[in-house]
């Protein structure tokens, strides 16, 4: 469901994704009352969240994400089908979970992908 330079990550038990537009500046006419804004173009975030992982396969993931830091391809499952964007890695985040057999697991792992 989601791919880093061509290589595939851990399925998210979670992926969301957000569209936004940048603005330079925004205001209100003073004669009208009417918005305006100056556009510059429409960006994809997209949040994804492993709920449980082992230690070997989130130091994995990190080093995929981080190989050509700090953009990189990142195809991801859309609306319409497979998309692909240039982006780079926002936020990291995630809690130890469990040690078992001397193992650590994570949890709830959210990674942010941010288009360039």
């Amino acid at each position: 469901m989601l791919e880093v330079n061509g290589r595939q990550l851990p399925p998210p038990a979670e992926l969301t994704i957000g569209r936004y537009d940048l603005v330079e500046e925004a205001g209100r006419s003073p004669e009208t009352g009417k918005l305006f804004t100056r556009y510059i173009a429409s960006k994809v975030r997209i949040d994804a969240t492993w709920r449980l992982i082992s230690d070997a396969e989130l130091a994995a993931m990190i080093a995929i994400i981080d190989e050509r830091k700090p953009f990189f391809t990142l195809r991801f499952f859309d609306a319409g089908g497979w998309k692909a964007i240039e982006a780079y890695r926002g936020d990291v985040k995630y809690g130890l979970k469990i040690i078992r057999n001397g193992m650590p697991y994570w949890a709830d792992v959210a990674i942010a992908f941010i288009e360039r």
